[in-house]
């Protein structure tokens, strides 16, 4: 199995034994949850490289891509065959989609030892699929025709976040004065740069 995922040219050892800051590289994630793993899983199984338990393994992968498309969706993906990545609009695939990810997210099982648990990212999802759910509702009411998703996460603040870390020497836990002082030099930095 491990010579496979390393056949495929995306996965490398970053990966499969990220160290601490690796770990949360969200592109490094995208990546291993990707059509292209999730297939590739499959391929395997279908040649009998893998056993059938492996699909379990593609399926899951091939959801947490199906939800990462769908709250990446924007103009740019609207002639994607990726449905999921198309723009939100009356009528689109998010709305069928969706309910039907937050019923397979309560039915996920997750252990520890022997104990089943609760993973914080059931909720996560959960929440967050009910609340794009409810912005289009409401952005739908006031006029909208469609809504990129990819808008609405959370990116640019965590972007912002990790260049106030930088300021304050990769403090990972300023004061108020640390924080505000970066902010400033950030918001100042920003305004004097010239863009082309």
């Amino acid at each position: 199995m491990i010579k496979f995922l390393f056949s495929v040219a995306i996965l490398t050892e970053k990966h499969l034994s990220p160290n601490t800051f690796q770990k949360m590289r969200v592109s490094y994630v995208a990546q291993v949850y990707s059509r292209t793993v999730g297939s590739g899983i499959e391929t395997m199984v279908a040649k009998g490289k893998l056993g059938v338990e492996a699909l379990a393994t593609a399926d899951h992968i091939l959801e947490i891509d199906r939800l990462f498309d769908s709250f990446n969706g924007d103009a740019v993906n609207a002639n994607s065959k990726k449905v999921l990545k198309h723009p939100l609009k009356d009528g689109s695939a998010h709305m069928e989609y969706w309910p039907s990810a937050i019923q397979k997210i309560k039915d996920h099982k997750f252990m520890k030892g022997q104990e089943k648990v609760h993973a914080p990212s059931q909720m996560g999802w959960q929440a967050s699929i009910k609340a794009i759910m409810m912005l289009w509702d409401s952005v739908k009411g006031i006029g909208f025709k469609c809504f990129n998703p990819r808008h609405s996460n959370q990116d640019p603040l965590e972007n912002l976040f990790n260049v106030i870390r930088q300021n304050c020497g990769s403090n990972h836990y300023p004061n108020s004065e640390q924080f505000i002082s970066a902010l400033k030099t950030e918001v100042t930095n920003g305004l004097l740069s010239c863009k082309k």
